[in-house]
C-alpha cells in the first residue's frame, strides 16, 4: 500500500472560474508555500522570485478591489 502524503489534506484548491482576483489569490498562496520550501532548501534566488510573485498577486488583488 502506498504511503499517504499528509500535505495533500492541506492542499489549496485551484479556482474553478477564470476570475482574475481569485486566480491571483490562488497563485499568491501557492507561491507562498513554494517560497517556504525554497527557503528550507537553501535556494535564496528561487525564494526571492517567489516572493516577487506573492507581491504581484497582492497588487493585482488590491487593484481588483478598487
Amino acid at each position: 500500500m502506498p504511503k499517504t502524503d499528509s500535505t495533500r489534506s492541506r492542499a489549496i484548491e485551484a479556482p474553478e472560474t477564470a476570475d482574475r482576483a481569485e486566480a491571483a489569490r490562488y497563485i499568491g498562496r501557492m507561491s507562498s508555500e513554494l517560497r517556504a520550501i525554497a527557503q528550507r532548501a537553501d535556494l535564496p534566488f528561487l525564494a526571492y522570485l517567489l516572493s516577487m510573485v506573492e507581491d504581484e498577486s497582492r497588487a493585482v488583488t488590491s487593484q481588483e478591489r478598487s
